[in-house]
């Protein structure tokens, strides 16, 4: 890797190690925390992401939505509520 440009160390050249040129591990360079990042987009009812949420929220209820528990259990609600989806999914197992 190389430097950032604009520091003292930066010659536009890159290398396959971990570590940049100026010995700084480039995951340690210019963080921003997650919770000083704020989502702008409309909100995400999907998600239940919301305008002004955190980036740290956000990626939290991602996560939360994408387990595996969680998930099947959303599934298995919505298709205990909703005969139209329940007809559909009969369908499309034959059954």
């Amino acid at each position: 890797m190389s430097c950032l440009p604009g520091t003292p160390c930066w010659s536009n050249q890159t290398s396959n190690s971990n570590t940049s040129k100026c010995g700084i591990d480039s995951c340690y360079t210019i963080k921003t925390g997650t919770d000083l990042v704020f989502y702008n987009g409309a909100n995400l009812p999907c998600l239940g992401v919301d305008t002004c949420d955190t980036a740290t929220v956000v990626f939290q209820k991602i996560d939360n939505k994408l387990c595996p528990d969680v998930l099947l259990s959303t599934i298995i609600s919505t298709l205990a509520t909703n005969p139209s989806l329940k007809n559909q999914l009969k369908t499309i197992l034959g059954i």
